[in-house]
């Protein structure tokens, strides 16, 4: 918690507070702080608090608008606003500027209506001296010589010692060494695995599901599920044992955020085979593509469970007999697309139906217990709580749980949670509803989404502790760089002045011009102009590397 206090404060360590009145009660001054590296000023473009509100560190209390981009003033400490210093709208307010005075007690708000800046009550100045006798006039010091003209290189030496010295030291690593806890069997992982300092500060539950009694001793002896490997195995069939008391209750689902090199497939393919070994003959896994069905075998295989992996609902088309399903269809893992599960055949549109319907009907509905595993789950994000405005994928994902609500579910994607909008699907973590601290999904952004970065290693820690998420990747330990120039020629160069020139000269004045006379906020349309410029030049620069690199 410690460490996320300090990571708010960076965007506000430059000015937060100001002063504290010495004849007005207990209170702080708020000044603009520097909000990016480059800023100097910024105009103030909305308040999202009044004269009255109480803030807490971390709360949201405006949109100032950077060289940048509109960005938001996060306050790291707590109050009551007892005035606003500037109005909105104010322009070009340099750093440290006071904006909002806060005071420790909300009964003092009358005190600061007349509050002027630097106006506080000070000591009465001391009496004037008696004059003394006049010494004789001492001869004029000798000017000093002026000092050097500082160069743009080191002004932005200074300017980047300045920042550093402002922002501090949070930690040494952002990433280290990945360990599995004492309860977790197994060899260590082949390869070396970091995970965020934030999280690996925080320690797993300790696991007491019998992941052991349903595995052959082979694949732990042997090391063909590893260490963390087996871990996130037993955190996921444990949470699986937890069913949440929704109206139906629904089990709950575990998150598996690992990236390459960890062995996601591997550990889903665990998953499916402890189940299997503890009589749940049917199952679902969903990827985004259907060459992934050989890599779904392969991982199975590899663990000898050589159980019939179907080829989506073409292999439930053809099984289909008169008489109900062929013996092979009876069990099995049924390997889907998400585009299949948004599709129907022509027989089921006439007839109201859907592949949806259908995989329902295979498992079973609503008494399905069995593995539901959304592997590549960031394909279902784009749900806005509106069927009309959302994408169909992250519909029919929540359609299909809702559907078969004791189904072991388990989201698998690196970048399933780049941003709190994407995890509407996620509803079987359980972090919002009637039973949690948020009673919809918009409460559950809302009130994570106003404490910045914080609220976000928060919900990652929360998450990891109650033993719903894990998130490791492949560790950079041990690599090796080298550092190569890639000289520009003639042509390159005309091309990239000519690129710079157009995005600042021609392309953003224009974009600002249409955004006034069109009347859309200016914030919003800059910070898509900004984004997009990052990604072109960064793109432009890799193709200047790619021909230089061949030589290397």
């Amino acid at each position: 918690v410690a460490m996320l206090r300090l990571a708010v404060r960076r965007a506000v360590s430059a000015a937060p507070r100001l002063a504290r009145g010495l004849a007005l009660p207990p209170h702080q001054v708020l000044g603009l702080p520097a909000l990016s590296p480059t800023m100097t000023q910024g105009n103030i473009a909305k308040y999202l608090v009044k004269v009255g509100d109480t803030v807490q560190a971390g709360d949201r209390i405006a949109e100032i608008e950077t060289d940048k981009a509109t960005v938001d003033f996060d306050i790291v400490d707590e109050g009551t606003v007892a005035k606003i210093l500037l109005p909105e709208g104010t322009q070009d307010v340099q750093i440290g500027t006071p904006m909002i005075v806060l005071a420790d007690d909300p009964a003092d708000i009358a005190a600061f209506a007349d509050f002027v800046p630097g106006g506080d009550a000070a000591p009465a100045p001391a009496p004037a001296p008696a004059p003394a006798a006049v010494a004789p006039a001492a001869a004029p010091a000798p000017a000093p010589a002026p000092a050097p003209a500082e160069t743009d290189e080191q002004a932005e030496r200074r300017r980047a010692q300045m920042d550093d010295d402002a922002l501090g030291t949070i930690s040494e690593e952002l990433f280290v060494s990945f360990e599995a806890g004492s309860d977790s069997p197994g060899l260590p992982h082949p390869a070396d695995v970091a995970e965020p300092a934030s999280l690996a500060a925080t320690r797993a539950p300790a696991i007491t599901y019998p992941l052991l009694d349903s595995l052959p001793a082979e694949l732990v002896s042997s090391g063909k599920l590893s260490s963390l490997q087996l871990q996130a195995v037993g955190l996921c069939c444990q949470r699986h044992q937890v069913v949440m008391p929704t109206t139906p209750p629904s089990r709950s689902g575990f998150f598996l955020g690992d990236g390459a090199g960890v062995g996601k497939g591997r550990q889903l393919a665990a998953i499916v085979l402890d189940s299997l070994a503890r009589g749940r003959p049917r199952h679902l896994w969903f990827s985004s593509s259907s060459d992934l069905k050989t890599d779904a075998i392969r991982d199975l295989t590899d663990l000898g469970c050589f159980v019939p992996v179907h080829d989506g609902c073409s292999s439930l088309d053809k099984g289909n007999k008169a008489l109900g399903l062929s013996k092979d269809m009876q069990a099995g893992v049924l390997f889907s697309t998400y585009a299949t599960l948004v599709s129907a055949t022509s027989n089921q549109k006439q007839k109201g139906g859907s592949r949806l319907a259908q995989l329902v009907a295979w498992c079973g509905g609503t008494a399905f217990d069995g593995c539901l595993l959304f592997d590549e789950c960031h394909k279902a994000k784009n749900w806005t709580g509106k069927e009309e405005s959302s994408s169909k994928v992250s519909a029919a994902v929540l359609d299909l749980q809702r559907a078969m609500p004791l189904a072991r579910v388990v989201y698998c994607s690196a970048t399933g949670a780049s941003d709190l909008s994407n995890l509407a699907y996620m509803e079987r973590l359980g972090l919002w509803g009637p039973f949690s601290g948020f009673k919809s999904f918009d409460s559950f952004v809302e009130g994570v989404t106003k404490r910045g970065v914080g609220g976000l290693e928060m919900l990652a820690i929360e998450m990891k502790a109650t033993g719903a998420y894990l998130s490791r990747g492949l560790s950079y330990k041990g690599a090796q760089f080298e550092l190569r120039v890639a000289p520009l020629n003639p042509s390159q160069r005309v091309a990239f002045d000519a690129a710079a020139a157009f995005w600042s000269k021609h392309l953003l004045p224009a974009i600002e011009a249409a955004a006034e006379r069109t009347g859309t906020p200016l914030g919003a349309v800059t910070r898509a102009y900004w984004g997009a410029h990052q990604r072109f030049f960064k793109q432009l620069c890799v193709c200047y590397k790619v021909w230089p690199a061949s030589f290397f």
